[in-house]
């Protein structure tokens, strides 16, 4: 087995600590392998790219076993990363990571027109109400199909268990937290990061496929002549936050779903008047 890995001393200890920050400085890039998540302190949160870098650092492989524990209207996962030492398979360690269609991301999405609406069962649509721009504005939800989001729940279930296995099996809790996917993972800051202490950044989240950023909040708020000052508003009353690199991503994105029924509202009342 490899010797950064039979932790006996605390020379050994050290010596594992200093090869993680090694390939976090010289490899890995902030915002993309780690990042700082806002509100949680300054300890680096891990990436799944993050922690496949290590994983490759130390030929530790993953063993995922999966469990479906889903229902009839839920898509649930357990699955166990077990780590294996590559050269000869021997088991070092596990992570565990869970994931359901039931969390608030997963399970509701806005009604893409009043026909959808009206044709969604009662017991699976909702009306969320959120002051926006001065004026309380009905969201209308409906539940997502859980088969439609199966193979997505089974891969952030597996995401979720490797980082966990990557921090327990090779001792990086000291260096980074566990995976937070819901949270909004702070922009990569220009030269190498600092391991020590990484500092936060002002700007807006960098922008990834399939996520929700600052940057579109402001593009849809300027295409529809929606103010900063509105914008603010609404985070402060809404999610008690002022700046929009603090949101989550279920934040980010349900502030564009009330920006667009806010412009229906608005549009509603040009008309009528």
């Amino acid at each position: 087995m490899s010797e950064a890995l039979m932790i006996q001393t605390e020379k050994d200890i050290q010596e594992q600590v200093n090869i993680i920050q090694k390939v976090m400085k010289q490899v890995m890039k902030e915002g993309v392998h780690f990042g700082v998540v806002p509100g949680c302190g300054n300890k680096p949160t891990l990436l799944k790219p993050g922690s496949e870098k290590i994983l490759s650092t130390f030929h530790i492989a993953v063993d995922p076993v999966i469990t479906d524990q889903s229902t009839a209207d839920e898509v649930k996962f357990l699955v166990v990363a077990r780590g294996l030492y590559s050269p000869d398979q021997t088991y070092l360690g596990g992570g565990v990571g869970i994931c359901s269609s039931n969390e608030e991301k997963y399970k509701w999405k806005a009604s893409s027109c009043q026909q959808e609406w009206d044709n969604t069962p009662e017991t699976r649509r909702r009306i969320k109400y959120r002051s926006y721009g001065g004026k309380v504005v009905e969201i209308k939800q409906i539940r997502t199909n859980p088969a439609d989001q199966a193979n997505t729940i089974l891969k952030m279930a597996k995401k979720r268990a490797q980082v966990d296995m990557t921090l327990t099996v090779t001792g990086a809790s000291d260096i980074f937290t566990q995976d937070i996917e819901e949270l909004a993972v702070k922009a990569p800051q220009k030269g190498k990061p600092d391991v020590s202490m990484p500092k936060a950044k002002e700007s807006p989240a960098k922008k990834e496929s399939g996520t929700y950023t600052a940057t579109m909040v402001f593009a849809i708020a300027k295409k529809h002549k929606i103010s900063n000052a509105q914008i603010k508003n609404a985070m402060k009353t809404n999610f008690s936050k002022e700046k929009t690199k603090d949101l989550t991503q279920t934040d980010l994105k349900e502030l564009i779903e009330w920006m667009a029924e806010y412009v229906k509202i608005t549009n509603k009342e040009k008309k009528s008047g």
